[in-house]
C-alpha cells in the first residue's frame, strides 16, 4: 500500500512538474503578440557580428519598425503595405539613426512578403531574393522560453536555409544561414518591457 501511494505521490509531482513547465514555454501564434516587444538578433555580415534590436511598432499598413544598434543608435524602419503583400527582396542596408528609413517599393523589413509565404505554405516553393527556395517542412524553434512555429526552407544547390515564422500576417525571418547576400540573420531573443 505504501509503494502504490508513494509512486502515485511521484507520478503526480512528475505531472505537476511537466504542467508548470509546460505553461513556462509560451508559444507564439501569431506576429500579433510580437507587437511592442523587443526582439535580439545576432546580424552575421561581412565576417563580423553585430548584435541588434528591434521593435514591430506597427503591422501595416505600413508596418513600422524601430531598430536599435549594439552602440545605441537607433531609427525606425516603415514598411508600404504593397512590400508585405508582394514585396520579393529583403531590405540589407544600413538604415538611417534617428530617422525613419522608408524602404523601396518591393522591399520587405525582418520578413518575406505574404505572397511569397503564401507560396511556400501552399505550393511548398518561392523565390526571394533572386533565391529558389524549397520547403523542408513545419517546425519550432526555441527562442529563450518562446516556442517559435517556423517553415523551413533550402535553397537548393546553395546551401542556403531560412526559418520563417509561420504566420500570413507578418512572416518574420527567425534565422538564415549561409544567405548568398552574406547577410545572416538569428532571432536569439526577447525583451519585454
Amino acid at each position: 500500500m505504501k509503494r502504490v501511494f508513494c509512486y502515485s505521490l511521484m507520478l503526480g509531482l512528475a505531472l505537476l512538474l511537466f504542467g508548470i513547465y509546460s505553461m513556462a514555454q509560451d508559444t507564439i501564434r501569431g506576429a500579433q503578440q510580437l507587437v511592442g516587444i523587443k526582439l535580439h538578433y545576432d546580424i552575421h555580415a561581412m565576417g563580423q557580428e553585430l548584435p541588434f534590436s528591434f521593435k514591430i511598432v506597427q503591422i501595416g499598413p505600413p508596418t513600422v519598425v524601430e531598430w536599435t544598434d549594439s552602440q545605441g543608435m537607433s531609427g525606425w524602419l516603415k514598411m508600404d503595405s504593397a512590400s508585405l503583400e508582394q514585396g520579393d527582396y529583403s531590405f540589407a542596408q544600413q538604415p538611417y539613426p534617428n530617422d525613419t528609413t522608408q524602404t523601396a517599393a518591393g522591399q520587405t523589413v525582418l520578413c518575406i512578403s505574404r505572397q511569397a509565404y503564401r507560396q511556400l505554405k501552399d505550393q511548398g516553393k518561392t523565390t526571394y531574393d533572386g533565391i529558389d527556395y524549397v520547403k523542408q517542412g513545419d517546425t519550432v524553434i526555441h527562442v529563450q522560453s518562446l516556442a517559435v512555429p517556423v517553415l523551413r526552407a533550402v535553397a537548393s544547390g546553395m546551401g542556403a536555409e531560412i526559418w520563417i515564422l509561420d504566420d500570413y500576417e507578418l512572416p518574420l525571418i527567425v534565422s538564415t544561414i549561409s544567405s548568398p547576400s552574406g547577410i545572416d540573420a538569428n532571432w536569439v531573443g526577447v525583451e519585454r518591457d
